[in-house]
């Protein structure tokens, strides 16, 4: 010890000052690698919203974020995903805790508006539209990515999660506990952490460490980009009739759907004044490179879209950015493990973004992991319920995939695409976001357990409609014109959509469940008679062979009597007259 003191007194100052910042480093080094609880790998939404949810329920967890980008970080054309349906917005409203922030600094978002292809589509007001006529009593959200961010990372910091930015994952060593080497500020840290947590987006460091991508069975590519104004349809159009049928702005203030054979093209309006754009496209109809760059892109869309075009490129200066993406869809063999490894959001699984699921995966992948950590951290063993919520949540994610695979020919079909526009509602408000706002029931095992057969019953049927759809496509592609359909005018859809806010004992909900089941099955019926009554009316021939799940379904349900009410109201939805049933 001596001969230590000795060598540190024979040094310069300079040197002795070199030698006590040297310690401190390493004794700040040795600080960090305490043991974390959590070590999140990712900041962005699912990141941030799982550790507010992981400390509201374990206020004394120790939880690390490690990210990437610097926050706060830039407003606009930070990233996409900005709009988020009902279960998304619940889980952001109600369990994270934003319902201020949302209304006050997002956009409550006037539901979903889809206009159909209408010959050249050079007049808005000609195209068939699908909409609202009023803001829907349980929200939806419209919201700026970078603003929404920047509060959760606000959030985490008071609440005591330590947030590191401008952080880099460079190794993963699974194990008891999991060892993280990051690069911070040009230096080596070295974390350990009880539970691991892969929320690190398309990076996906931990799927791909461990081999478990699952190509996807549906393929899709999108382009996005962003415009720092807004874009109102209204404006599109002189017809006065036409922009009367709904109030001021409210058109603006829906995710907007501009839907054509092969294609479809989102349009949401963003907090900060501008306009998130993104093209859709099936690439076996639509090629990737005919539009993977932003000239390209508008020379598609004059083809295709001449009213969007035309506004684009009159007003160039406002283009922030521009972004694609090939095999939008994406699968995952595992996303929990008993190994105390977890994958949320993105970096996961990822159907399409049609209907906006994003966010709905997150809040059910989030209140997952949170229940297996809170459960783990309290000494519970939790190896069974891994592979329980490990199983669910990939059947849920595969489910969610056949409400795409093969429909994306049916974009431009007005008279199809909305009757399942109305079945992939029913089934969302009735079954999937009803069971999440009960307290994410639908990965609750006794429940699941108990409506087991109906719920088997339910998943054939609804693999079968979306054949049919497809089968009805091939009988029924006809343009419409000046039809306007408002969604939540159809009483049993509105009835499942105010439902969601209504709480529920377990026997009420599973009473629900099994009612809205029996409703989805008097309007698969009713769509199986609707498109043998469209084959008899157009005088075509037609065999099972042709359309097996017409008859399937119809022989299926024969014994299901459709009630009058439920006649009349699908009534409303088809464009023939010809094909309305007497009520």
């Amino acid at each position: 010890m001596s001969d230590i003191v000795s060598k540190i007194h024979d040094l310069s100052d300079d040197q002795r000052a070199q030698l006590a910042q040297l310690v401190k480093q390493k004794l700040a080094q040795k600080q960090r690698q305490q043991l974390y609880d959590v070590v999140i790998l990712g900041g962005g939404l699912a990141g941030s919203t799982l550790a507010i949810q992981l400390k509201k329920k374990c206020p004394k967890a120790n939880i690390l974020i490690v990210e990437k980008n610097q926050y706060p970080v830039p407003e606009a054309a930070f990233k996409v995903g900005e709009s988020i349906a009902e279960l998304g917005a619940h889980y952001l409203s109600d369990v994270v805790g934003l319902r201020e922030h949302l209304r006050t600094d997002q956009i409550v978002k006037a539901g979903l508006r889809y206009f159909f292809t209408a010959k050249d589509n050079s007049e808005i007001a000609r195209r068939m539209e699908v909409g609202l006529k009023e803001f829907p009593s349980v929200p939806g959200y419209q919201f700026d990515r970078g603003r929404l961010e920047n509060h959760l990372y606000q959030i985490n910091l008071d609440s005591g999660v330590t947030f590191w930015n401008q952080c880099k994952v460079e190794a993963i060593e699974i194990g008891e506990p999991h060892q993280i080497t990051l690069k911070r500020s040009d230096q080596t840290e070295q974390v350990t952490a009880r539970w691991v947590v892969d929320a690190s987006g398309r990076t996906a460091m931990l799927k791909r460490q461990l081999n478990l991508s699952e190509d996807a069975t549906h393929d899709i590519n999108a382009v996005w980009f962003r415009f720092g104004m807004p874009i109102d349809v209204d404006e599109w159009s002189n017809n006065e009739q036409w922009k009367s049928r709904v109030a001021p702005g409210l058109r603006r203030l829906g995710t907007g759907h501009l839907m054509g054979r092969g294609y479809w093209i989102w349009m949401i309006a963003l907090p900060s004044g501008g306009t998130s754009l993104g093209i859709v496209s099936d690439p076996k109809i639509h090629p990737h490179q005919d539009m993977n760059r932003f000239e390209r892109a508008l020379e598609w869309l004059k083809k295709y879209e001449p009213q969007l075009a035309q506004m684009l490129e009159e007003n160039p200066s406002q283009l922030q950015d521009f972004h694609v993406l090939r095999h939008f869809s994406h699968g995952c063999k595992r996303v929990y493990s008993p190994e105390r490894w977890c994958i949320t959001g993105d970096a996961g699984v990822f159907a399409d973004p049609l209907y906006s699921p994003g966010t709905d995966f997150i809040g059910m992948g989030n209140s997952l992991i949170t229940d297996l950590i809170g459960r783990d951290l309290a000494g519970e063993d939790i190896r069974g319920r891994i592979e329980q919520y490990n199983l669910s949540f990939l059947n849920t994610y595969k489910l969610y995939l056949i409400t795409y695979e093969n429909q994306y020919p049916l974009m431009g079909n007005p008279q199809v695409i909305m009757a399942k526009i109305v079945w992939d509602w029913a089934i969302y408000w009735g079954l999937t976001a009803l069971l999440f706002f009960q307290g994410n029931k639908l990965f609750d095992w006794s429940l699941i357990s108990a409506l087991g057969n109906d719920l088997q019953r339910f998943n054939q049927l609804n693999n079968d409609m979306q054949v049919l759809f497809r089968e009805w496509d091939t009988i029924e592609n006809r343009e419409w014109e000046n039809y306007f359909v408002s969604l939540l005018e159809i009483k049993f859809l509105r009835q499942l959509h105010i439902r969601l806010n209504v709480p529920l004992s377990m026997e009420e909900l599973k009473i629900q469940v099994r009612n809205n089941i029996a409703l989805l099955e008097c309007i698969a019926k009713e769509f199986a008679a609707q498109v043998k009554h469209q084959l008899t009316v157009y005088g075509e021939d037609y065999s099972k062979d042709e359309y097996p799940k017409v008859y399937t379904i119809f022989a299926d349900l024969a014994q299901i009597e459709v009630p009058p009410d439920i006649k009349g109201e699908l009534n409303k939805i088809w464009l023939d007259e010809n094909l309305a049933v007497p009520v």
